[in-house]
């Protein structure tokens, strides 16, 4: 399909951080004056209706907020598409009353997806009259049921009772997406959009669904050459051509953490057949705002509004919100934008004690500092409200990142026995400092919204760190390195010490890092001398023990 799209849609994810309406409104205006005509809302679980009458922490949004934020969007001439998740739906297993309908078995470890339980007959009276509560406050000519990453399928009790095999849990998954298409199509009288990864593990399933149903085919990659397997499925396939095969309408699905993933993504994909147009996802806002975000945000609805080259979008865009064509300026802001955005969520203690093989990324860490000096100098330039947020947002995300990068050199320091104490303290305080900053602005710009999960996760990160540092400082550890053929560490890989005749189970996680290779280190308590070290590794995708 060549450009302009017909559909440009940009997502908001409410369902994980709850925004005040403030936002919202500045967010929709945001939108149209960008290129997009429509609006993602995904809401999920963060909703109190009849149907789902809980209340979310940190707020929820009732009926009259859904009306609300709809004709906001209403009045910045956006169509809504309203959003949920059915198969990714962890909340709802922290409340009582729905614990009988979730699935309490997991492919992995650790905590479930949050799949409910397909062979329990009662789940579709909750998903029914959730649906139609829904969809009934927010006219639209779709209705998207999510259907991603649905990995726990059929570990409960329940569902193995009478036996189990891969062709009961994809026929588990076919006849679930198929009465959800026949509800949303005949009762909700809608077209139902859906999340395509699954059909990846499922590619019998595929040419069985309607063609009716609109395959949203999301990629999240900086360079998206050709279509990649999702989590560690490293396949190559071009899906587009299958659907345009099949006949199947799909739309794009990109990402704002780089806005070379939208502009990438648009280039493999923009003459597809039945290409309807493009979605921009936003994810996991709570670690951060969404005003580093917008760069990319407004560089994609205008390259889908327009055509052209998104690098000149980018340009004009960034010279309207900040104010300011000034080279320098937006070449910081571009560079920012073009980096993968930091998950603060991944900076955890057990990250400060695992390195990649290939050693820290150094290179990046100076594109990180001349553009935070850069930006630092030149955001007196900045004349726009929003480009001041913008810009102070990735000031303070910069800040924090160049302070992490350097206190987790001088952990390492720890962990060989060169530290300097004091330079250790002060590295923990650049990081308070500098996190502080970032989490101050919460009740700026989430004024009233609680609890301010910047600050919570801050003051955790720098308890656990410091306590493991603590756990270092016999000079005596165990050294692993690791050879993981995916990034998201799905394996269990149990550490077991042998010492004397007794077992001591060292460590028990998915371990994981930014390479392929990654070594993780284990502190280990003065004077032990372990007689041997086991290492058990089991689950999804394998992963390999190169060298203890």
């Amino acid at each position: 399909m060549p450009m302009p799209f017909a559909l440009r849609a940009a997502q908001i994810d409410l369902n994980r951080q709850y925004e005040p309406m403030s936002f919202i409104r500045e967010y929709f205006a945001f939108l149209a004056e960008n290129g997009y005509n429509t609006v993602l809302l995904y809401l999920g679980w963060r909703v109190t209706l009849n149907s789902h009458p809980w209340r979310a922490p940190g707020g929820s949004y009732d009926r009259d907020d859904i009306r609300a934020i709809v004709a906001c969007a209403h009045e910045n001439g956006l169509k809504v598409i309203p959003t949920t998740d059915l198969t990714f739906a962890n909340s709802l297993t922290r409340y009582p009353e729905l614990k009988d309908l979730m699935e309490t078995g997991t492919r992995f470890w650790g905590s479930r997806r949050g799949n409910f339980c397909l062979s329990n007959p009662k789940i579709w009276d909750f998903i029914e009259n959730y649906l139609a509560e829904f969809a009934e406050l927010i006219p639209s000519d779709y209705f998207h049921i999510g259907g991603d990453e649905a990995w726990d399928l059929g570990f409960c009790d329940r569902c193995t009772r009478d036996g189990f095999d891969f062709t009961k849990e994809y026929t588990m998954y076919r006849d679930f997406i198929l009465r959800l298409r026949s509800f949303v199509t005949t009762k909700l009288k809608r077209r139902m959009i859906m999340w395509d990864d699954m059909f990846e593990f499922y590619p019998e399933v595929l040419p069985e669904i309607p063609r009716d149903v609109v395959m949203a085919h999301w990629q999240y990659d900086s360079d998206v050459l050709v279509s990649r397997g999702h989590f560690g499925n490293r396949k190559r396939e071009c899906m587009m051509e299958k659907y345009d095969e099949l006949g199947f309408d799909y739309v794009l699905a990109a990402a704002t953490r780089t806005s070379a993933n939208a502009r990438t993504f648009t280039e493999y994909v923009q003459n597809g057949k039945h290409l309807l147009g493009g979605f921009m996802t936003t994810w996991v806002s709570h670690l951060r705002f969404m005003y580093k975000a917008l760069p990319a945000v407004a560089s994609a609805g205008r390259l889908w509004a327009c055509g052209g080259d998104e690098e000149t979008h980018f340009r004009r865009a960034m010279t309207e919100i900040l104010g300011s064509g000034d080279d320098p300026l937006l070449a910081a802001v571009r560079c920012y934008s073009e980096s993968t955005m930091a998950r603060f969520s991944n900076y955890t203690a057990g990250a400060m004690a695992t390195w990649g093989f290939n050693g820290p990324d150094y290179a990046n860490q100076a594109k990180r500092k001349l553009a935070l000096s850069v930006l630092r100098e030149r955001e007196k330039l900045v004349t726009g409200e929003l480009g001041r947020k913008i810009v102070a947002e990735i000031i303070l995300s910069l800040d924090l990142e160049c302070a992490l990068f350097d206190w987790k050199l001088e952990f390492r320091r720890v962990i060989e026995g060169t530290s300097d104490p004091a330079k250790f303290a002060a590295g923990a305080a650049e990081v308070r400092r500098t996190g502080e900053a970032y989490a101050a602005k919460w009740d700026e710009w989430r004024k009233d919204v609680a609890p301010n999960h910047l600050a919570d996760w801050l003051n955790k990160f720098l308890r656990d760190t410091e306590a493991l540092a603590k756990e270092f400082r016999f000079g005596n550890f165990l050294r692993i390195l690791f050879a993981s053929p995916n990034a998201f560490g799905a394996v269990l890989t149990t550490v077991t010490l042998l010492e004397n005749g007794k077992e001591t189970v060292l460590g028990e996680a998915g371990y994981r890092g930014d390479q392929t290779f990654f070594e993780r280190f284990f502190p280990l308590a003065e004077g032990v001398r372990p007689d041997a070290v086991r290492l058990a590794v089991k689950g999804y995708g394998g992963q390999g023990i190169a060298h203890a």
